[in-house]
This record gives C-alpha cells, sequence and structure tokens, in this order.
C-alpha cells in the first residue's frame, strides 16, 4: 500500500529493516518508533527534518498541506453529492433557526462538546507553533474563526493564560507521572538556558527509559526559570528539587548527561547523583583544541565565512550564483553561514562550498567576494577529510536512540583513524593536535563505570573496543555486583528469534562492522540460568552489527537472560548527550520574540513542557 504522507519523499525504508527510515538527505538511519509495523509512526522523520533540514522542512509541511487540502475536497463533494440525494440531508454547519435570536447566532455554551473540542486544538496551536497568547486577540484570527464557525466563541487571553493551558499542563503532568510509576532507571538529560529578553534562565531536565515492552521512551519534565541560580549549590539544589517534584529518587537516576557549559559542569556532584559531560560537546571541545593554533585553517575558515556572509545578505549574490550552478551543472543549493559556536555548523559550511567550487570560483572572477587561493581550497579540503568521521559520530549521537554505550567505541575509532594521519604531511598538526586532546579528555574513560558497563551490555559491542586488558573483568565484575539484587521477572511475550536484519549503513557503519570482523567474534549460544551463566553466555554471543538497534536484541532474549536484559534497560536508556535538552531550547529562542519577551516565567515553563510532550496530548 502506498504511503500517503509526504514525509517519504525524503526517508525510504529496507525491505529487511521495516524499523528504520534512511534520510535521503544526509543519510542517517532514523527509528520509526515502536515495535512492530502497526506501532510505528513517523514522527521521529518529521522531528529529524524539523531540526537538521529546515528548508526540506517547510517544503514538506506545504505539500502536506496539499495533501490534507485534497482529501478535505474530496470529503465535502463526497457530502454534497450525498446531500442532493437526500431530501432529509443537512448541510455542512449549517445553522439552526433555534441557535438564532433575534436573527444573530447563539454561541455554544463553554460546555458544549464542540466548545471543548475547539479549545483543545486551539491550545494544541499555540503549544506547538509556540504562538503568542495574544493571538486570540488578532483581527485576522478573529475573523478567520468566525468564518470558520461562528458560533464558536474563542476565549479570552486571560482565561488560555489562567484557566486553560494551566490544565492542560495539569493534565500533562498527570499522564507522566503516571507513565513514570513503573520505571526502574531513569538517564537525565540537562541544559541551561539565558534568555535574551531579561536576566532570566531556563533550566530543563528531560527523562529517558526503557519501558518493559523494551522501547525507549523520553518526556520533558521541566523547563523551569533558575533566575538568580549562578552557584553550583544552588543549580544542584534546584535539580534535585525538580526531581523530587516528580517523585524521582536518587537511586533510580542512572546518570545526569549536561552540557559542558560554565558553571554546570560540576553542579551535579552536589545533588550525589552520577554525572557525565555531553558526548557531543566534548568533541567539539577536542576540535576547538586541535584548530584553535592552526593559524592556516582559522585563516581559511576565516575567508569561507566571509564568502558565506556575501550570499547570505545579497539576493542579487543568490540569482548570480544560481545562474552560475546552472552553468556548471551543479544543484541549486545555498551557500550555509556557520554558527562558530557549533563546530559542526562550520564543517557544513566548507562541504558546501567544497561542492559549490567551480560555481564560486566563477563568482570571484566577476568580482564582490575575496579570491579563495588554490591552497585555501586544500586546506578545506583536508579539514572535511579529518573531521567526518567527528561529523557522523555526531550525527549518531544526535539521534533519538543513541545510547552513552556509543562512547568508548567511538572514541577508539577516532584515536585509531586520526593516528594513520600522523605521517600524512598535509593533515599531521591537525590529526596531531586532534589526537592529543581526545587522549587527553578521555584518559580514564575506561575507568567510568557507566560507560564500560554500557559498552559492554551493548550487543555490538562488548568488549571489542576495551583498550586496557583488564577492563573487560571490570565490567563483569561490576556486573555481578549488580546481578546481587533481586531478579525481576520483565513482561513476557516475545518468543526468541534471530535478528537477521541487515539495514543501511553508513560509512562508519562499515568501519565499525570490519573492525569487528577482524576480531574474529565468537558465535555459539547456550541458555544462562543464573548471572555468571548468563554473562558466560553472552560472551560468546555473536556480535551485532553496528547499525542494528541492541535492545531488540535484549527484547527477543530477555527469558534467557532475565538478569542481564534488566541491566541492559538500565544502563542503556542514557543518551550520550544534552541534545535532547538542547533541542527544547532551540524552541525557546522563538517564544522570547519581541511579542512575548515579557512571557511570565512560569508561563513559558509550562508552554515548552506542553511543547516537548505535544504528542503525548491525546487532542
Amino acid at each position: 500500500m502506498p504511503r500517503s504522507s509526504k514525509i517519504w519523499n525524503y526517508f525510504t525504508v529496507s525491505d529487511s529493516v521495516q524499523s528504520k527510515a534512511k534520510c535521503q538527505i544526509c543519510f542517517a538511519s532514523i527509528s520509526r518508533g515502536g515495535t512492530s509495523v502497526k506501532n510505528y509512526t513517523t514522527s521521529n522523520l518529521m522531528s529529524h527534518l524539523r531540526s537538521n533540514h529546515g528548508i526540506e522542512f517547510a517544503e514538506f509541511l506545504a505539500a502536506q498541506k496539499e495533501v490534507e487540502t485534497s482529501k478535505r475536497k474530496a470529503i465535502e463533494e463526497d457530502n454534497i453529492s450525498s446531500t442532493s440525494n437526500s431530501k432529509q440531508a443537512k448541510k455542512p454547519h449549517q445553522i439552526r433557526i433555534s441557535e438564532m435570536v433575534d436573527g444573530k447566532v447563539t454561541p455554544w455554551s463553554k460546555a458544549d462538546a464542540r466548545t471543548q473540542r475547539a479549545n483543545s486544538k486551539l491550545l494544541e496551536m499555540i503549544a506547538i507553533d509556540l504562538q503568542p497568547l495574544s493571538v486570540v486577540e488578532d483581527v485576522g484570527f478573529r475573523r478567520y474563526s468566525a468564518t470558520l464557525e461562528p458560533r464558536y466563541k474563542i476565549p479570552s487571553k486571560q482565561e488560555i493564560s489562567r484557566q486553560m493551558i494551566p490544565a492542560l499542563y495539569d493534565k500533562l503532568k498527570s499522564q507522566i507521572k503516571d507513565e513514570l510509576v513503573d520505571v526502574t532507571f531513569i538517564g537525565v538529560t540537562t541544559d541551561i538556558w539565558s534568555t535574551r529578553a531579561g536576566p532570566n534562565s531556563l533550566m530543563s531536565i528531560t527523562a529517558h527509559w526503557v519501558d518493559k515492552d523494551f522501547s525507549r521512551k523520553h518526556a520533558t519534565l521541566n523547563a523551569t526559570s533558575v533566575e538568580g541560580i549562578n552557584t553550583e549549590e544552588a543549580i544542584s539544589e534546584h535539580i534535585s528539587r525538580m526531581l523530587n517534584i516528580w517523585s524521582i529518587t536518587m537511586d533510580q537516576v542512572v546518570t545526569i548527561i549536561r552540557g559542558n557549559v560554565g558553571h554546570t559542569v560540576t553542579g551535579h556532584d552536589l545533588t550525589g547523583i552520577n554525572h557525565q559531560d555531553c558526548f557531543i560537546h566534548t568533541l567539539q571541545s577536542v576540535i576547538n583544541d586541535g584548530i584553535l593554533f592552526q593559524r592556516t585553517i582559522l585563516d581559511t575558515l576565516a575567508i569561507f565565512r566571509n564568502v558565506a556572509g556575501h550570499f547570505k545578505h545579497s539576493t542579487l549574490a543568490c540569482y548570480r550564483l544560481r545562474e552560475l550552478q546552472v552553468k556548471h551543472g551543479l544543484p541549486d543549493q545555498i551557500i550555509i553561514q556557520d554558527a562558530q559556536a557549533r563546530w559542526n555548523s562550520s564543517f557544513y559550511m566548507v562541504k558546501r562550498m567544497l561542492e559549490q567550487k567551480a560555481a564560486i570560483v566563477d563568482y570571484a572572477n566577476i568580482g564582490g567576494i575575496p579570491q579563495v587561493t588554490e591552497n585555501h581550497w586544500n586546506i578545506a579540503d583536508t579539514l572535511i577529510t579529518t573531521l567526518q568521521k567527528f561529523e557522523e559520530l555526531t550525527r549518531h549521537a544526535s539521534e533519538e536512540g543513541s545510547s552513552t554505550s556509543m562512547v568508548i567505541p567511538s572514541v577508539y575509532m577516532l584515536q585509531r583513524s586520526l593516528a594513520k594521519h600522523a605521517d600524512d604531511r598535509y593533515i599531521h598538526d591537525l590529526a596531531g593536535g586532534l589526537l592529543k586532546s581526545l587522549n587527553n579528555r578521555y584518559e580514564d574513560v575506561e575507568k567510568n563505570k557507566l560507560l564500560v558497563i554500557s559498552t559492554y551490555l551493548d550487543p555490538r559491542y562488548k568488549a571489542l573496543f576495551f583498550k586496557a586488558g583488564d577492563t573487560e573483568k571490570t565490567a563483569v565484575q561490576w556486573l555481578m555486583e549488580e546481578g546481587d539484587v533481586e531478579k525481576t521477572d520483565l513482561s513476557r511475550g516475545l518468543q526468541e528469534s534471530p535478528i537477521t536484519s541487515t539495514p543501511t549503513k553508513s560509512a562508519i557503519d562499515d568501519e565499525f562492522d570490519q573492525f569487528v570482523k577482524e576480531q574474529g567474534a565468537p558465535q555459539i549460544s547456550h541458555t544462562g540460568i543464573n548471572i555468571n551463566n548468563e554473562l558466560t553466555l553472552y560472551s560468546t554471543e555473536p556480535i551485532l552489527g553496528r547499525s542494528e538497534e541492541p535492545l531488540a536484541f535484549w527484547k527477543i532474549n530477555r527469558h534467557r537472560y532475565p538478569i542481564l536484559a534488566k541491566l541492559a534497560a538500565k544502563y542503556l536508556c542514557v543518551p550520550p548527550s544534552s541534545v535532547p535538552s538542547e533541542r527544547l531550547f532551540s524552541e525557546a529562542g522563538d517564544l522570547y520574540d519581541e511579542k512575548r519577551n515579557r512571557l511570565d516565567p512560569n508561563m513559558a515553563e509550562m508552554l515548552l513542557t506542553i511543547r516537548g510532550n505535544y504528542e503525548r496530548l491525546n487532542f
């Protein structure tokens, strides 16, 4: 059956692996959610498109709107046809005489089910689109609403802010609390964002867990104002208070993943909860260290930035560039302007300009932008080659299905890759600087209990990427200690079956799998009885391909490994980065625009929390 959503113009699904879709723009593998065909959704696909491909997302929205409009017209035509065949049929939205007083329409009452339904949709629009509450006072919006349904009385701004949004927020909190009742272990991501409108900052907390069906779940718990909170003690106290509000105990929290920004770096120590640095932020620091003293690279980036800025601020320049793209048979693409705080945006800027080199060189000959020398182009090419794996790993770490289990293998593969370039005269200095910083920042990575256990319990990695000879023994010892806790029977239902899927793989996936092949993983299988037997048996299981879903393995084999499966749910629930919390704050900037710069902090928290969990709302 053909798929009706236009989202499939940007994604494909492998016949062998229905659980993931491949982005046709950046080739990322995105989970479709759920565990079976009937449970798959397109929510993750739309989130990926919205977060990473803004232009294509806008195209998708426009195309999807056309589809929905066509469907609506077809339904209306059917209604008209049916009406003409029945004298007793009434026209849609026909207003009865009883609903009119002195020739005027009588509005629906507040208790009317139709009013309640319309109010729900209004709240949905405000929360999802982050519309200002004053939208209900706009003349154009009121006329539009009156045209669609004159009997619907739009609630006032005060009614929305004082009654309706708080009620929806409380309903959502209650729903999330119900979900958390049966959750044993939770991973937490957090970040702090400063508003442009005043001294307020917002701190977000997002909870991540694996449910009884071995599906990943997450919920935005808070986006709270933290005005005046700028000390380690205050931040720790605030985090503890927010967790208490949700009845989340310290024993439940596996770890807190925080952005490596200023005072948040050590703030979580004082909560008594294990904490980890954001993997993506750490990679950012490694790259900054690697290029900070590379004058030739900094100069090249400055020139490319100048060129990108020229096209960003000139419509005429973009028009001329388009003509040159046609001349050289190049795709019609805009030149990306980077944000210096994010290295991957600089990566995409340089990569795009390399792809458009012929058109840019031609344009420079006409004048208007600085000449980019061949030496600069060579340096740019070297930069992309060296940072390609960093970029791929950053994308993987940003995906919703990623886990901290990827950190140790990723560090290992980066070290291996950079070491290969040690003798390359073109990138020796850059590769050497990156390798030195990476080694320094992850010097004790195999002493980190969370990272070691999560890696070992990921059937794609296990002990293959441990460099120290005793790390596997340490992992086993830690697991034996945790395995002494009372066994918990996980939900039953699925029969065991081998994992034979072969999803679409990226270049970094191929490199990982080649490394696994070189190690010669065992291929034996038995049945486990206790923690010792489970660990012995698990060590003989074949290594999965990197693009496989580790939780699928534990779901299928949970009856063979009842203890390890429970521990896998604990340690694989934690994402490697604070991206889930940061993603919320990328939308917070829209909330505090010129129309809403005096927005009450409590209202901002409610709107952002609703926005972060809108898929839970059964409108």
